[in-house]
């Protein structure tokens, strides 16, 4: 009488474990087929898009060598002007910057010392030039010897070119352009004491047409050379 007891006592028992067995398994199923599925999805739709890829067929070509060098642009011609005669400063006569041509007026020097050594050689001139002529017509008349007539003649050629040397000299108190150009700062203000052929009065520089000056390394240069 009591086996069949203990056995309605295991029947519910063993229904309640199958059932959990069946829903677990169900379970599992469950997670392995709509798991995936939207799993799967999830992990697509996190996936960024592949990169754009850029495409550039090579090819052999020449392609330019370029090189950037520092420089300076200067005048093509450049001129300082000085003084040829010592003397007063006594004007400037164009403005500092100032486009000059050539033989327009730039300073004068005090003309006053010159224009008397000019007078003193044309009197020198004179007086040589009147013994010179007395010399040549005794010479015609055997009334003077050679000796004398050669003397006279050396005379003559010196007072000729003092009198040129002073002419020149006065001419040199008036200082012009020698080209035409862009006049730069005066160098001696008027009134200073200049000296001849070493005082500097300014430069004249030709800016038409102009010079890019530069400079680079021996090696590059050696490049360029062999081609």
């Amino acid at each position: 009488m009591v086996y069949p007891a203990r056995t309605r006592r295991r029947a519910p028992f063993r229904k309640i474990l199958v059932f959990i067995v069946i829903v677990a398994v169900l379970y599992a199923l469950y997670r392995i087929i709509f798991g995936g599925i939207f799993g799967h999805s999830e992990q697509v739709a996190q996936t960024p898009p592949p990169p754009a890829v850029t495409v550039k067929e090579i090819a052999v070509q020449d392609t330019p060598l370029v090189f950037e060098y520092p420089a300076r642009l200067a005048g093509s011609r450049e001129v300082e002007i000085r003084a040829r005669v010592g003397g007063i400063l006594m004007k400037r006569a164009y403005e500092e910057g100032q486009y000059v041509r050539r033989g327009d007026l730039l300073f004068q020097i005090d003309p006053a010392p010159y224009e008397a050594a000019l007078a003193e050689a044309k009197a020198t001139f004179s007086q040589a030039d009147r013994d010179y002529r007395r010399a040549v017509t005794l010479k015609r008349q055997k009334a003077l010897s050679a000796r004398e007539f050669d003397e006279a003649e050396a005379t003559y050629g010196a007072a000729k070119a003092l009198l040129e040397t002073a002419k020149i000299n006065l001419a040199y108190t008036t200082v012009r352009s020698p080209i035409s150009g862009y006049t730069s700062e005066e160098a001696n203000s008027e009134g200073t004491l200049v000296a001849a052929d070493s005082t500097l009065l300014t430069r004249v520089t030709q800016l038409d047409p102009m010079y890019v000056e530069f400079a680079y390394p021996d090696s590059e240069a050696m490049m360029q050379r062999q081609g």
